[in-house]
């Protein structure tokens, strides 16, 4: 079992047993957030094996919660949006058991990917030139 999935269990048990803390509270190095526009899911950068691909990170993360729930998924939509300064990934999947035919329910996943895109976005940027005179 490798880091990410370690901590999505872990992550997914403090939900089921009521102990995930308040944001202030949260360990920097744990998942966070209650899965809403306002608390997204934080995945840690030290759980991220590229810190510039966070998308890659959550389609784990969603992989992992709908395996182990016996269930497959498929994306129905992705989008970018802003609340309260952070870039919030939405994510809309939909979902069925394991060997149905018909995609029975749709869920929504936000994720916190603000520091993902300051990385990618600083990686992309030139450095300044000095001024010469």
């Amino acid at each position: 079992m490798d880091t990410l999935e370690k901590a999505v269990l872990a992550y997914f048990e403090k939900r089921r047993t009521g102990t995930l803390g308040l944001s202030a509270e949260r360990e920097a190095a744990a998942i966070s957030g209650r899965n809403t526009l306002d608390d997204p899911i934080v995945i840690p950068e030290s759980l991220v094996p590229n810190p510039r691909d966070y998308v890659g990170a959550e389609y784990a993360f969603i992989s992992l919660i709908h395996t182990n729930l016996k269930e497959e998924w498929k994306l129905k939509g992705q989008y970018l949006l802003s609340s309260n300064g952070r870039c919030v990934d939405k994510m809309i999947v939909l979902v069925k058991k394991l060997g149905q035919n018909e995609w029975s329910e749709e869920r929504e996943y936000y994720f916190d990917v603000t520091a993902g895109l300051k990385k990618a976005t600083a990686a992309r940027s030139p450095s300044p030139k000095p001024v010469t005179t």
